[in-house]
């Protein structure tokens, strides 16, 4: 079976740093679909948003086809290279502030184009 799309949870700490290095020699077909994703809070605790950005990060894997590696936290989908890390403590602790993300979970699932 050929996977379509890929998911990597490493701690927050790691993941805006792991995102394009890993990921671009990790593998040479870059049209695949690879999201990267975490929490804040671990999933063992009760307020936590773990769930919400794993559940986010496989819904748009397995509905959207973008051909690069990306980091999904806090509802929003980033490209992986103009991703950072913004906050420590907050929810929303990632941000891309030169560029919108790619796409915005609420509701409703918005792609921009």
């Amino acid at each position: 079976m050929k996977a379509h799309s890929f998911g990597y949870l490493p701690r927050t700490t790691n993941s805006n740093l792991s995102s394009p290095p890993f990921f671009f020699f990790l593998f040479n077909d870059h049209s695949k679909t690879v999201i990267i994703t975490g929490s804040q809070v671990p999933i063992t605790e009760i307020r936590n948003d773990a769930i919400d950005n794993l559940l986010g990060a496989l819904t748009i894997a397995g509905h959207f086809v973008i051909p690069e590696v990306s980091l999904y936290f806090g509802n929003k989908l980033f490209r992986g290279n103009r991703s950072s890390k913004m906050d420590a403590i907050d929810f929303n602790a990632f941000d891309s502030p030169n560029l919108p993300p790619l796409v915005k979970v609420g509701i409703n699932i918005g792609k921009e184009d």
